[in-house]
């Protein structure tokens, strides 16, 4: 199980609205199936501020994302046998 929230700030002078950016909450929940293979569903919430306005106000996006992560482990060096 993870939960997380990330908050992303723009910096620069392309900035014009405000440093904030993004703020991602989500969470996952993870299974291991054996010793190689690991998978995980989740969801992510994102709002977004856009550094553009449209009819004078700012625009601001919210989305929602699922997702699912398949994650294998590939051992590269082999084990010495006779040790």
């Amino acid at each position: 199980l993870a939960i997380y929230d990330e908050v992303l700030l723009s910096f620069g002078k392309a900035v014009k609205a405000s440093n904030f950016d993004q703020n991602r909450i989500g969470g996952l929940f993870g299974y291991r199936f054996g010793k190689t293979v690991q998978a995980e569903l989740g969801y992510i919430y994102i709002n977004q501020l856009l550094q553009r306005k449209y009819m004078g106000k700012d625009i601001q996006l919210h989305n929602s994302v699922f997702q699912i992560n398949l994650f294998t482990t590939v051992s590269w060096v082999q084990k010495k046998s006779g040790s």
